[in-house]
Protein backbone atom coordinates (compact mmCIF):
# COMPACT_ATOMS: atom_id res chain seq x y z
CA UNK A 1 0.00 0.00 0.00
CA UNK A 2 1.40 3.40 -1.02
CA UNK A 3 0.16 5.01 2.22
CA UNK A 4 2.40 2.68 4.25
CA UNK A 5 5.47 4.03 2.48
CA UNK A 6 4.50 7.53 3.55
CA UNK A 7 4.02 6.28 7.13
CA UNK A 8 7.41 4.52 7.32
CA UNK A 9 5.91 1.10 6.64
CA UNK A 10 3.19 1.36 9.29
CA UNK A 11 -0.34 0.39 8.29
CA UNK A 12 -2.37 2.87 10.31
CA UNK A 13 -5.77 1.58 11.46
CA UNK A 14 -7.73 4.57 10.17
CA UNK A 15 -6.11 4.16 6.74
CA UNK A 16 -6.96 0.46 6.65
CA UNK A 17 -10.53 1.27 7.67
CA UNK A 18 -10.77 3.85 4.90
CA UNK A 19 -9.43 1.31 2.38
CA UNK A 20 -12.05 -1.19 3.53
CA UNK A 21 -9.56 -3.79 4.78
CA UNK A 22 -11.50 -6.01 7.20
CA UNK A 23 -10.14 -7.57 10.39
CA UNK A 24 -10.27 -10.99 8.70
CA UNK A 25 -8.22 -9.74 5.77
CA UNK A 26 -5.66 -8.23 8.14
CA UNK A 27 -5.28 -11.53 10.01
CA UNK A 28 -4.89 -13.38 6.73
CA UNK A 29 -2.06 -11.10 5.56
CA UNK A 30 -0.28 -11.56 8.87
CA UNK A 31 -0.66 -15.34 8.61
CA UNK A 32 0.73 -15.37 5.07
CA UNK A 33 3.71 -13.26 6.13
CA UNK A 34 2.80 -10.26 3.98
CA UNK A 35 2.30 -8.11 7.08
CA UNK A 36 3.56 -8.43 10.66
CA UNK A 37 2.45 -6.98 13.98
CA UNK A 38 4.68 -4.87 16.24
CA UNK A 39 4.60 -5.33 20.04
CA UNK A 40 2.48 -2.17 20.33
CA UNK A 41 -0.16 -3.80 18.12
CA UNK A 42 0.37 -1.79 14.93
CA UNK A 43 0.66 -3.62 11.60
CA UNK A 44 3.63 -3.05 9.30
CA UNK A 45 4.67 -4.39 5.93
CA UNK A 46 6.94 -7.41 6.34
CA UNK A 47 10.44 -6.83 5.03
CA UNK A 48 10.45 -3.08 5.64
CA UNK A 49 13.45 -2.23 7.87
CA UNK A 50 12.50 -1.49 11.48
CA UNK A 51 13.62 2.12 11.87
CA UNK A 52 13.14 4.68 14.63
CA UNK A 53 10.67 6.47 12.37
CA UNK A 54 8.60 3.29 12.00
CA UNK A 55 8.51 2.62 15.73
CA UNK A 56 7.72 6.27 16.55
CA UNK A 57 4.87 6.38 14.02
CA UNK A 58 3.45 3.14 15.42
CA UNK A 59 3.74 4.30 19.05
CA UNK A 60 1.98 7.59 18.37
CA UNK A 61 -0.83 5.74 16.60
CA UNK A 62 -1.12 3.16 19.39
CA UNK A 63 -1.26 5.67 22.27
CA UNK A 64 -4.07 8.14 21.66
CA UNK A 65 -3.27 11.82 22.24
CA UNK A 66 0.45 11.23 22.69
CA UNK A 67 3.52 13.18 21.55
CA UNK A 68 7.12 12.03 21.44
CA UNK A 69 8.99 12.96 24.61
CA UNK A 70 12.05 12.26 26.75
CA UNK A 71 14.66 10.07 24.96
CA UNK A 72 12.71 9.92 21.69
CA UNK A 73 12.14 13.67 21.57
CA UNK A 74 15.84 14.19 22.25
CA UNK A 75 16.68 12.00 19.28
CA UNK A 76 14.34 13.99 17.02
CA UNK A 77 15.99 17.24 18.15
CA UNK A 78 19.47 15.92 17.45
CA UNK A 79 20.40 15.16 21.06
CA UNK A 80 21.74 11.63 21.24
CA UNK A 81 20.12 9.67 24.06
CA UNK A 82 20.57 5.94 23.52
CA UNK A 83 17.33 4.03 24.05
CA UNK A 84 15.60 1.58 21.72
CA UNK A 85 12.26 2.08 23.44
CA UNK A 86 10.01 4.85 22.06
CA UNK A 87 9.01 7.38 24.73
CA UNK A 88 5.73 9.29 24.50
CA UNK A 89 3.97 11.81 26.75
CA UNK A 90 0.25 11.81 27.49
CA UNK A 91 -1.88 14.08 29.73
CA UNK A 92 -2.17 13.26 33.44
CA UNK A 93 -4.99 10.85 34.13
CA UNK A 94 -4.68 9.18 30.74
CA UNK A 95 -5.09 5.43 30.86
CA UNK A 96 -3.08 4.85 27.70
CA UNK A 97 -0.66 1.93 27.96
CA UNK A 98 1.19 0.11 25.25
CA UNK A 99 3.54 -2.83 25.14
CA UNK A 100 7.02 -1.81 24.03
CA UNK A 101 6.36 1.93 24.52
CA UNK A 102 7.42 4.02 27.53
CA UNK A 103 4.40 6.18 28.42
CA UNK A 104 4.99 9.25 30.59
CA UNK A 105 2.07 11.18 32.09
CA UNK A 106 2.87 14.87 32.15
CA UNK A 107 0.99 18.16 31.84
CA UNK A 108 2.09 19.91 28.64
CA UNK A 109 1.18 23.46 27.70
CA UNK A 110 0.74 24.34 24.03
CA UNK A 111 4.15 26.05 24.03
CA UNK A 112 5.77 22.76 25.13
CA UNK A 113 4.84 20.93 21.92
CA UNK A 114 6.10 21.43 18.38
CA UNK A 115 6.50 19.40 15.16
CA UNK A 116 9.87 18.14 14.00
CA UNK A 117 10.57 15.71 11.16
CA UNK A 118 6.80 15.24 10.82
CA UNK A 119 6.27 14.15 14.45
CA UNK A 120 4.46 15.92 17.30
CA UNK A 121 7.21 16.26 19.90
CA UNK A 122 8.04 18.16 23.07
CA UNK A 123 10.25 21.20 22.47
CA UNK A 124 13.96 20.75 23.03
CA UNK A 125 13.90 22.81 26.21
CA UNK A 126 10.98 20.87 27.68
CA UNK A 127 12.66 17.62 26.60
CA UNK A 128 15.86 18.48 28.47
CA UNK A 129 13.91 19.35 31.62
CA UNK A 130 11.87 16.12 31.38
CA UNK A 131 15.05 14.04 30.94
CA UNK A 132 15.93 15.02 34.51
CA UNK A 133 13.48 12.33 35.60
CA UNK A 134 14.97 9.50 33.52
CA UNK A 135 18.71 10.11 33.06
CA UNK A 136 21.40 9.66 35.72
CA UNK A 137 23.08 12.94 36.80
CA UNK A 138 26.28 12.55 34.77
CA UNK A 139 24.47 11.67 31.55
CA UNK A 140 21.90 14.44 32.07
CA UNK A 141 24.69 16.97 32.52
CA UNK A 142 26.43 15.71 29.38
CA UNK A 143 23.23 15.93 27.30
CA UNK A 144 22.42 19.49 28.46
CA UNK A 145 26.01 20.62 27.90
CA UNK A 146 25.99 19.17 24.38
CA UNK A 147 22.75 20.98 23.49
CA UNK A 148 24.21 24.28 24.73
CA UNK A 149 27.61 23.71 23.13
CA UNK A 150 26.05 22.89 19.73
CA UNK A 151 23.84 25.98 20.04
CA UNK A 152 20.65 23.94 19.74
CA UNK A 153 19.25 26.09 22.56
CA UNK A 154 20.41 28.56 25.20
CA UNK A 155 20.77 28.37 28.96
CA UNK A 156 18.16 31.11 29.32
CA UNK A 157 15.52 29.18 27.37
CA UNK A 158 16.11 26.00 29.37
CA UNK A 159 16.00 27.98 32.60
CA UNK A 160 12.68 29.61 31.68
CA UNK A 161 11.05 26.25 31.02
CA UNK A 162 12.49 24.74 34.20
CA UNK A 163 11.24 27.68 36.28
CA UNK A 164 7.77 27.32 34.76
CA UNK A 165 7.26 23.57 35.12
CA UNK A 166 9.33 22.63 38.16
CA UNK A 167 7.50 22.05 41.39
CA UNK A 168 8.23 20.32 44.64
CA UNK A 169 7.97 16.59 44.23
CA UNK A 170 8.16 16.62 40.41
CA UNK A 171 10.44 13.75 39.33
CA UNK A 172 13.90 14.94 38.33
CA UNK A 173 13.52 18.51 39.62
CA UNK A 174 16.49 18.39 42.00
CA UNK A 175 18.66 16.58 39.47
CA UNK A 176 17.99 19.18 36.78
CA UNK A 177 18.41 22.06 39.23
CA UNK A 178 21.83 20.72 40.24
CA UNK A 179 22.89 20.57 36.58
CA UNK A 180 21.76 24.14 35.88
CA UNK A 181 23.46 25.44 39.01
CA UNK A 182 26.74 23.84 37.95
CA UNK A 183 26.49 25.12 34.36
CA UNK A 184 25.57 28.68 35.35
CA UNK A 185 29.21 29.74 35.60
CA UNK A 186 30.41 33.05 36.97
CA UNK A 187 28.00 35.86 36.01
CA UNK A 188 29.26 39.33 35.07
CA UNK A 189 29.17 42.12 37.63
CA UNK A 190 26.25 44.55 37.59
CA UNK A 191 28.30 47.25 35.83
CA UNK A 192 29.66 44.75 33.27
CA UNK A 193 26.15 43.53 32.48
CA UNK A 194 24.88 47.10 32.05
CA UNK A 195 27.78 47.85 29.70
CA UNK A 196 27.02 44.71 27.67
CA UNK A 197 23.37 45.77 27.33
CA UNK A 198 24.21 49.34 26.32
CA UNK A 199 26.69 48.06 23.74
CA UNK A 200 23.88 46.00 22.18
CA UNK A 201 21.52 48.99 22.14
CA UNK A 202 24.09 51.34 20.61
CA UNK A 203 25.18 48.74 18.06
CA UNK A 204 21.56 48.26 16.97
CA UNK A 205 21.02 51.99 16.55
CA UNK A 206 18.32 52.15 19.24
CA UNK A 207 17.73 55.05 21.60
CA UNK A 208 19.80 55.01 24.78
CA UNK A 209 17.64 54.70 27.92
CA UNK A 210 18.01 56.48 31.24
CA UNK A 211 19.86 54.39 33.81
CA UNK A 212 19.43 53.78 37.53
CA UNK A 213 16.04 55.51 37.71
CA UNK A 214 14.16 55.44 41.03
CA UNK A 215 10.39 55.11 41.36
CA UNK A 216 8.33 55.40 44.52
CA UNK A 217 6.09 52.44 43.71
CA UNK A 218 5.20 51.01 47.07
CA UNK A 219 6.29 51.09 50.73
CA UNK A 220 9.10 48.64 51.37
CA UNK A 221 9.71 47.93 47.65
CA UNK A 222 12.96 49.16 46.13
CA UNK A 223 11.90 51.23 43.16
CA UNK A 224 15.26 51.62 41.40
CA UNK A 225 15.34 50.07 37.93
CA UNK A 226 18.31 49.43 35.67
CA UNK A 227 17.07 51.26 32.56
CA UNK A 228 13.99 53.26 31.62
CA UNK A 229 12.60 54.52 28.32
CA UNK A 230 10.39 57.34 29.53
CA UNK A 231 8.46 58.00 26.31
CA UNK A 232 7.74 54.29 25.80
CA UNK A 233 7.15 53.69 29.54
CA UNK A 234 9.47 50.71 29.20
CA UNK A 235 11.38 49.43 32.22
CA UNK A 236 14.38 47.17 31.49
CA UNK A 237 15.75 45.01 34.31
CA UNK A 238 19.01 43.05 33.97
CA UNK A 239 19.57 39.93 36.05
CA UNK A 240 23.17 38.93 36.70
CA UNK A 241 22.43 36.60 39.60
CA UNK A 242 23.36 32.96 39.62
CA UNK A 243 20.68 30.44 38.75
CA UNK A 244 19.83 29.42 42.33
CA UNK A 245 19.55 33.10 43.33
CA UNK A 246 17.17 33.79 40.45
CA UNK A 247 15.00 30.89 41.57
CA UNK A 248 14.91 32.18 45.14
CA UNK A 249 13.96 35.69 43.96
CA UNK A 250 11.34 34.53 41.44
CA UNK A 251 8.28 35.63 43.46
CA UNK A 252 9.84 38.97 44.41
CA UNK A 253 10.71 39.73 40.80
CA UNK A 254 7.15 38.95 39.69
CA UNK A 255 5.89 41.35 42.36
CA UNK A 256 8.15 44.12 41.08
CA UNK A 257 6.87 43.55 37.55
CA UNK A 258 3.28 43.69 38.76
CA UNK A 259 3.94 46.97 40.58
CA UNK A 260 5.45 48.41 37.42
CA UNK A 261 2.36 47.45 35.42
CA UNK A 262 0.10 48.93 38.09
CA UNK A 263 1.99 52.20 37.66
CA UNK A 264 1.59 52.30 33.86
CA UNK A 265 5.05 50.93 33.07
CA UNK A 266 5.97 47.97 30.90
CA UNK A 267 8.65 45.75 32.52
CA UNK A 268 10.96 43.41 30.61
CA UNK A 269 13.75 41.29 32.09
CA UNK A 270 16.92 39.88 30.55
CA UNK A 271 19.37 37.48 32.19
CA UNK A 272 23.11 37.62 31.60
CA UNK A 273 22.84 34.37 29.61
CA UNK A 274 20.29 35.93 27.28
CA UNK A 275 22.44 39.02 26.73
CA UNK A 276 25.59 37.01 26.09
CA UNK A 277 24.11 34.01 24.23
CA UNK A 278 21.14 35.54 22.41
CA UNK A 279 21.98 39.22 21.79
CA UNK A 280 19.88 39.43 18.61
CA UNK A 281 16.84 38.24 20.55
CA UNK A 282 17.39 40.94 23.20
CA UNK A 283 17.67 43.66 20.57
CA UNK A 284 14.55 42.42 18.77
CA UNK A 285 12.51 42.45 21.99
CA UNK A 286 13.57 46.01 22.87
CA UNK A 287 13.02 47.25 19.31
CA UNK A 288 9.57 45.70 19.19
CA UNK A 289 8.51 47.17 22.55
CA UNK A 290 9.79 50.62 21.67
CA UNK A 291 7.78 50.52 18.45
CA UNK A 292 4.53 49.82 20.32
CA UNK A 293 2.75 52.78 21.95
Amino acid sequence: MRCATRDHGVLLPDVLDREGVSAKQRRHRVQTGEWRRLPCGMLVIAGVPETFEMLATAALAAVSGSVLGHHSAGRVHGVEVDDRVVHVCVPPGSTGRCRGVAVHRSALDAIDVTRRRGFPVTTLERTLVDLGATLPPRQLSSVVEAALRDRLTTFDRVERVFSRVSRQGRPGTKRMRDVLVRLDGTPPTESELETMFLDLIVGAGLAIPQSQVTFDWAPGEAGRVDFWYEAARLVVELDGRRFHARLEAFERDRRRDQLALMNDQRPVRFTHHQISDSPDEVVEVVRSLLAKP
